[in-house]
């Protein structure tokens, strides 16, 4: 990252620089300094709004924070349903996110837990969006994976 730095241009320079290390910070699994990172982001950048929310509604999942996390997938869910100039085909994968990491929250969340019919059926679900990009689909598959073996491990 900073060895390309200087060759970034110079209104997109510091976003793609902080958007990028909150992404390698995540996927390094140190998810409060990814967090700190996304938060320099300028919004401004039709692409970094919406890669720099998918990113915080992920960081929030990781970091059980719950609320800020339904806050930003509604918020979201409202921006992509009243926004006209956005493609359906670049909105249905967002929408689909929201919709099924919002639910993934709900099952973490819950005190009891999920039953196997339950995380088959939201893993099936998952599986068959016709319209998702990739990203979403290996997101919230390993989040199901992950959530299953917690989950299903206690019994």
């Amino acid at each position: 990252v900073d060895d390309y730095y200087g060759h970034l241009l110079p209104e997109q320079k510091n976003d793609m620089y902080n958007y990028t290390k909150a992404l390698l910070n995540f996927e390094r699994k140190n998810f409060e300094t990814a967090l700190e990172f996304i938060g320099k982001v300028n919004h401004g950048f039709f692409v970094f709004k919406f890669e720099a929310r998918i990113l915080t509604m992920k960081l929030y999942y990781e970091l059980k924070s719950f609320e800020p996390a339904l806050s930003l997938i509604d918020s979201f869910s409202h921006f992509w349903s009243k926004n006209k100039i956005v493609s359906d085909s670049f909105k249905e994968p967002c929408m689909y996110f929201n919709k099924y990491l919002k639910l993934l929250i709900k099952k973490s969340s819950e005190t009891k837990p999920a039953g196997k019919k339950d995380l088959e059926f939201l893993k099936n679900e998952i599986q068959n969006v016709k319209h998702f990009f990739s990203w979403g689909e290996i997101y919230l598959g390993r989040v199901l994976n992950q959530f299953e073996w917690f989950k299903l491990s206690e019994k």
